[in-house]
């Protein structure tokens, strides 16, 4: 696996809502979620019910796309991704989802209020835009080099 650049690492760290669509043949919905992100093993962690539009659509095709933006009015300071994911549901029998919900735990204390569904969002490549230090400038990061 590739390693995600530091400069798009620290704006997905940075920030903290996720949207994407999932799709079949026969249905797509868009869904906006609060995440987690590990770094080492470049994936998003999220809570959604596995009752939701968007997550049975992903238990049928766990191919998505996405985008993280900053919310910011000024056109010199636009940052964002735009990224496509394998999605996962974890269940309580898998090794990683006591140590992934963990970490969502520590990014978002409230969610311990109520329970969910754990998914991970492995991200297989990433397309970030910056106008920063120069206007619309792109760099693609993939999971795996071809």
């Amino acid at each position: 696996m590739q390693k995600i650049p530091s400069f798009i690492s620290r704006f997905i760290q940075d920030n903290h809502v996720v949207n994407f669509a999932a799709y079949t043949i026969d249905d797509f919905w868009t869904a906006s979620c609060f995440y987690a992100f590990d770094h080492n093993m470049a994936r998003l962690i999220l809570l959604t019910s596995k009752n939701t539009r968007h997550s049975q659509i992903m238990l049928h095709n766990p191919k998505i796309v996405g985008t993280i933006s900053a919310q910011i009015t000024d056109i010199q300071a636009i940052k964002g991704i735009q990224f496509s994911a394998t999605s996962q549901l974890l269940t309580k029998q898998d090794t990683e989802y006591h140590s992934s919900l963990t970490h969502y735990y520590q990014r978002h204390p409230f969610a311990r209020l109520t329970s969910s569904d754990v998914w991970l969002l492995h991200l297989d490549m990433i397309k970030y835009t910056s106008n920063e230090y120069l206007f619309a400038q792109k760099s693609i990061w993939q999971r795996h080099t071809e």
